[in-house]
Protein backbone atom coordinates (compact mmCIF):
# COMPACT_ATOMS: atom_id res chain seq x y z
CA UNK A 1 0.00 0.00 0.00
CA UNK A 2 1.12 3.56 -0.64
CA UNK A 3 1.81 5.91 2.26
CA UNK A 4 0.55 9.49 2.57
CA UNK A 5 2.10 12.53 4.21
CA UNK A 6 -0.28 15.34 5.14
CA UNK A 7 1.26 18.79 5.56
CA UNK A 8 -0.49 20.38 8.52
CA UNK A 9 -0.56 23.68 10.36
CA UNK A 10 -3.48 22.70 12.59
CA UNK A 11 -6.06 24.37 10.33
CA UNK A 12 -9.56 23.15 9.49
CA UNK A 13 -8.49 22.05 6.00
CA UNK A 14 -5.59 20.11 7.54
CA UNK A 15 -8.00 18.40 9.94
CA UNK A 16 -10.21 17.30 7.04
CA UNK A 17 -7.13 16.06 5.15
CA UNK A 18 -6.06 13.95 8.15
CA UNK A 19 -9.53 12.45 8.44
CA UNK A 20 -9.59 11.65 4.71
CA UNK A 21 -6.14 10.04 4.85
CA UNK A 22 -7.20 7.81 7.73
CA UNK A 23 -10.46 6.90 6.00
CA UNK A 24 -8.59 5.93 2.83
CA UNK A 25 -6.34 3.53 4.74
CA UNK A 26 -9.25 1.88 6.54
CA UNK A 27 -11.20 1.52 3.29
CA UNK A 28 -8.24 0.01 1.45
CA UNK A 29 -7.60 -2.67 4.07
CA UNK A 30 -4.21 -4.36 4.21
CA UNK A 31 -1.42 -3.56 6.67
CA UNK A 32 -2.62 -0.35 8.34
CA UNK A 33 0.55 -0.01 10.41
CA UNK A 34 2.86 -0.09 7.40
CA UNK A 35 0.69 2.33 5.43
CA UNK A 36 -0.23 4.62 8.33
CA UNK A 37 -0.27 8.24 7.10
CA UNK A 38 2.16 10.78 8.53
CA UNK A 39 1.16 14.28 9.64
CA UNK A 40 3.99 16.74 9.03
CA UNK A 41 3.77 19.84 11.23
CA UNK A 42 4.64 22.91 9.16
CA UNK A 43 5.27 26.04 11.28
CA UNK A 44 3.89 29.30 9.92
CA UNK A 45 6.50 31.62 11.37
CA UNK A 46 4.47 33.48 14.02
CA UNK A 47 3.42 33.23 17.66
CA UNK A 48 0.63 30.75 16.91
CA UNK A 49 3.06 27.89 16.32
CA UNK A 50 2.76 26.40 19.82
CA UNK A 51 -1.04 26.14 19.54
CA UNK A 52 -0.72 24.76 16.02
CA UNK A 53 1.77 22.08 17.07
CA UNK A 54 -0.50 20.97 19.91
CA UNK A 55 -3.43 20.83 17.50
CA UNK A 56 -1.49 18.68 15.02
CA UNK A 57 -0.53 16.27 17.81
CA UNK A 58 -4.17 15.95 18.95
CA UNK A 59 -5.40 15.40 15.40
CA UNK A 60 -2.77 12.73 14.79
CA UNK A 61 -3.69 10.94 18.02
CA UNK A 62 -7.41 10.95 17.20
CA UNK A 63 -6.93 9.51 13.71
CA UNK A 64 -4.06 7.19 14.75
CA UNK A 65 -1.51 8.83 12.45
CA UNK A 66 2.24 9.13 12.82
CA UNK A 67 3.78 12.57 13.26
CA UNK A 68 6.88 14.38 12.02
CA UNK A 69 8.09 17.96 12.03
CA UNK A 70 9.36 19.87 9.03
CA UNK A 71 13.14 20.02 8.90
CA UNK A 72 15.26 22.99 8.05
CA UNK A 73 14.96 26.69 8.71
CA UNK A 74 11.55 28.27 8.22
CA UNK A 75 11.82 31.11 5.74
CA UNK A 76 9.35 33.85 6.55
CA UNK A 77 7.87 36.40 4.11
CA UNK A 78 10.42 38.98 3.08
CA UNK A 79 13.41 36.79 3.92
CA UNK A 80 14.37 36.71 0.24
CA UNK A 81 14.04 40.38 -0.60
CA UNK A 82 11.50 41.15 -3.32
CA UNK A 83 10.60 37.46 -3.73
CA UNK A 84 8.51 37.49 -0.53
CA UNK A 85 6.12 34.77 0.64
CA UNK A 86 5.84 32.93 -2.68
CA UNK A 87 9.41 31.67 -2.56
CA UNK A 88 8.95 30.81 1.12
CA UNK A 89 5.99 28.60 0.22
CA UNK A 90 7.85 26.93 -2.64
CA UNK A 91 10.93 26.14 -0.55
CA UNK A 92 8.84 24.74 2.30
CA UNK A 93 6.84 22.56 -0.10
CA UNK A 94 10.01 21.23 -1.72
CA UNK A 95 11.45 20.43 1.71
CA UNK A 96 8.27 18.67 2.82
CA UNK A 97 8.14 16.60 -0.39
CA UNK A 98 11.73 15.40 -0.11
CA UNK A 99 11.19 14.65 3.56
CA UNK A 100 8.09 12.65 2.58
CA UNK A 101 10.19 10.59 0.17
CA UNK A 102 12.73 9.88 2.90
CA UNK A 103 9.88 8.74 5.16
CA UNK A 104 8.65 6.30 2.53
CA UNK A 105 5.61 8.26 1.35
CA UNK A 106 4.23 8.19 -2.19
CA UNK A 107 1.69 11.01 -1.80
CA UNK A 108 1.99 14.47 -0.25
CA UNK A 109 -1.31 16.16 0.58
CA UNK A 110 -0.95 19.93 0.69
CA UNK A 111 -4.31 21.16 2.06
CA UNK A 112 -3.93 24.71 0.83
CA UNK A 113 -7.24 26.59 0.63
CA UNK A 114 -8.13 30.24 0.21
CA UNK A 115 -10.58 32.40 2.14
CA UNK A 116 -13.51 34.19 0.57
CA UNK A 117 -14.45 34.11 -3.11
CA UNK A 118 -12.49 31.88 -5.46
CA UNK A 119 -9.24 33.54 -6.47
CA UNK A 120 -8.39 31.91 -9.78
CA UNK A 121 -4.86 33.30 -9.82
CA UNK A 122 -4.00 31.96 -6.35
CA UNK A 123 -5.59 28.60 -7.10
CA UNK A 124 -3.66 28.29 -10.36
CA UNK A 125 -0.37 29.16 -8.65
CA UNK A 126 -0.94 26.57 -5.93
CA UNK A 127 -1.80 23.82 -8.44
CA UNK A 128 1.17 24.75 -10.65
CA UNK A 129 3.50 24.81 -7.65
CA UNK A 130 2.38 21.32 -6.61
CA UNK A 131 2.81 19.99 -10.14
CA UNK A 132 6.28 21.48 -10.56
CA UNK A 133 7.49 20.24 -7.16
CA UNK A 134 6.21 16.78 -8.12
CA UNK A 135 8.30 16.93 -11.29
CA UNK A 136 11.32 18.26 -9.43
CA UNK A 137 11.17 15.43 -6.89
CA UNK A 138 10.98 12.88 -9.70
CA UNK A 139 14.35 14.09 -11.02
CA UNK A 140 16.03 12.84 -7.83
CA UNK A 141 14.13 9.56 -7.59
CA UNK A 142 17.37 7.57 -7.87
CA UNK A 143 18.51 9.14 -4.58
CA UNK A 144 15.30 9.11 -2.54
CA UNK A 145 13.79 5.96 -4.10
CA UNK A 146 10.28 7.30 -4.77
CA UNK A 147 9.87 7.84 -8.54
CA UNK A 148 6.09 8.14 -8.32
CA UNK A 149 5.81 10.61 -5.43
CA UNK A 150 3.06 13.18 -6.01
CA UNK A 151 1.99 16.46 -4.42
CA UNK A 152 -1.79 16.83 -4.34
CA UNK A 153 -3.91 19.94 -3.60
CA UNK A 154 -7.42 18.51 -3.04
CA UNK A 155 -8.89 21.66 -1.49
CA UNK A 156 -7.25 24.42 -3.53
CA UNK A 157 -10.40 25.29 -5.47
CA UNK A 158 -12.91 24.72 -2.65
CA UNK A 159 -14.80 27.56 -0.97
CA UNK A 160 -15.17 27.91 2.79
CA UNK A 161 -18.73 26.54 2.48
CA UNK A 162 -17.50 23.47 0.62
CA UNK A 163 -14.87 22.81 3.30
CA UNK A 164 -17.57 23.23 5.94
CA UNK A 165 -19.73 20.72 4.05
CA UNK A 166 -16.89 18.20 4.25
CA UNK A 167 -16.48 18.87 7.97
CA UNK A 168 -20.13 18.06 8.58
CA UNK A 169 -20.27 15.09 6.20
CA UNK A 170 -17.16 13.54 7.75
CA UNK A 171 -18.20 14.55 11.27
CA UNK A 172 -14.72 15.79 12.18
CA UNK A 173 -14.17 17.51 15.55
CA UNK A 174 -13.67 21.22 14.84
CA UNK A 175 -12.43 21.81 18.39
CA UNK A 176 -9.14 20.14 17.41
CA UNK A 177 -8.26 23.12 15.19
CA UNK A 178 -5.56 25.38 16.62
CA UNK A 179 -7.86 28.39 16.86
CA UNK A 180 -10.60 26.69 18.87
CA UNK A 181 -11.39 28.26 22.26
CA UNK A 182 -9.51 31.48 21.53
CA UNK A 183 -9.29 34.06 24.29
CA UNK A 184 -10.39 37.68 23.76
CA UNK A 185 -6.79 38.81 23.19
CA UNK A 186 -5.83 36.05 20.76
CA UNK A 187 -6.28 38.05 17.57
CA UNK A 188 -5.01 35.44 15.10
CA UNK A 189 -7.23 32.69 16.50
CA UNK A 190 -10.28 34.94 16.77
CA UNK A 191 -9.95 35.84 13.11
CA UNK A 192 -10.05 32.15 12.17
CA UNK A 193 -13.01 31.49 14.46
CA UNK A 194 -14.89 34.46 12.99
CA UNK A 195 -14.20 33.07 9.53
CA UNK A 196 -15.27 29.48 10.12
CA UNK A 197 -17.88 29.29 12.87
CA UNK A 198 -20.61 31.29 11.06
CA UNK A 199 -20.15 29.21 7.89
CA UNK A 200 -20.36 25.97 9.83
CA UNK A 201 -23.40 27.13 11.79
CA UNK A 202 -25.17 28.14 8.59
CA UNK A 203 -25.01 24.47 7.57
CA UNK A 204 -26.44 23.19 10.84
CA UNK A 205 -23.23 22.55 12.78
CA UNK A 206 -23.06 23.28 16.50
CA UNK A 207 -20.17 23.12 19.00
CA UNK A 208 -22.15 20.80 21.28
CA UNK A 209 -22.63 18.28 18.45
CA UNK A 210 -18.92 18.29 17.58
CA UNK A 211 -17.77 17.97 21.19
CA UNK A 212 -20.16 15.13 22.02
CA UNK A 213 -18.97 13.21 18.95
CA UNK A 214 -15.35 13.49 20.06
CA UNK A 215 -16.17 12.41 23.61
CA UNK A 216 -17.96 9.33 22.31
Amino acid sequence: MSRTLVISDGSLASLVACAAAREAIVSAGGDEKAARPIVLFMPVGDETNRARRQSVEKQAKLFELDTAEARGELRGPGAHGSFGAGLNETLNLIGATYQAAQLGCDLVVWPVQFAGAADIEKIARAVDRALLVTRLASLDSAEHGKPAIKVDTPFADLSDKQIADLVIDMNVPVELCWWWGAGPKDEHALQRAERWVPVLQSLGWSPARSTSTTSA
